[in-house]
């Protein structure tokens, strides 16, 4: 299943949040944004629990994340 997850960062750390995730294997991608949210990552994952682990064994613990929203696709 591919994953989207956009990230909303704490204001002037945006650059070292995208570089802390492009250092996370499991993402596939990763890009800059400009709006409500600072970031967009995709991956791939098997199943939900797959998600719950990446983010918040991973992604959430990156200092300077304030707020994520996950978008499975089916």
């Amino acid at each position: 299943m591919k994953v989207f997850m956009l990230i909303k960062t704490e204001i002037g750390v945006e650059d070292d949040v995208l570089k802390a995730l492009r250092k996370i294997q499991e993402i596939e991608e990763s890009y800059m944004l400009y709006g409500y949210y600072d970031t967009i990552i995709g991956f791939t994952v098997q199943n939900r629990e797959e998600i719950y682990k990446l983010r918040n064994e991973k992604i959430r613990k990156i200092p300077g994340i304030h707020q994520t929203m996950t978008l499975p696709c089916f």
